[in-house]
């Protein structure tokens, strides 16, 4: 439990009750888990050491490993906000097509953009909590803002 939600943890993913079953969903910032999962790997950045699982970045605390913001900043050259150019595009666990599909958007639907990796972009939904990996190719830069 975080907050009031409560959470589904299983293999290295977290999960909350949806409908009748269950949703993928990325951990809110602040979530404290008691291991990190197998396979997750070591990044060292400003000399502050952080477990990285997927796109899932943990720093070791007193209770275990909390969920903090993942280390990396928009591109300089990158706007903060992207349209979606193609009819329904997937929304992606981490940057790779190999990874879990947690949401799909809309063509036209802004995006507001929080961090890179080479072909990605990681991007926050509006209304909504949800962020994940969305290919570059597939938004635009260049749309009419109201």
């Amino acid at each position: 439990m975080h907050g009031h939600a409560h959470y589904h943890y299983h293999m290295g993913r977290f999960y909350r009750p949806w409908s009748s079953g269950f949703i993928l969903v990325r951990p809110p910032l602040g979530l404290v888990v008691v291991n990190i999962p197998l396979g997750s790997w070591i990044f060292v950045s400003a000399g502050v050491t952080y477990y990285v699982y997927g796109d899932v970045y943990y720093r070791r605390v007193p209770m275990g490993y909390e969920v903090v913001e993942p280390v990396r900043a928009a591109s300089q050259d990158y706007p903060g906000q992207v349209e979606v150019v193609i009819p329904l595009l997937d929304v992606y666990y981490g940057p790779d097509e190999n990874e879990e599909i947690i949401a799909q958007v809309e063509e036209f639907t802004i995006l507001d953009v929080l961090g890179i990796a080479p072909g990605w972009l990681y991007v926050s939904l509006p209304d909504s909590e949800i962020q994940g990996w969305v290919k570059e190719e597939y938004v635009t830069r260049d749309f009419e803002r109201n």
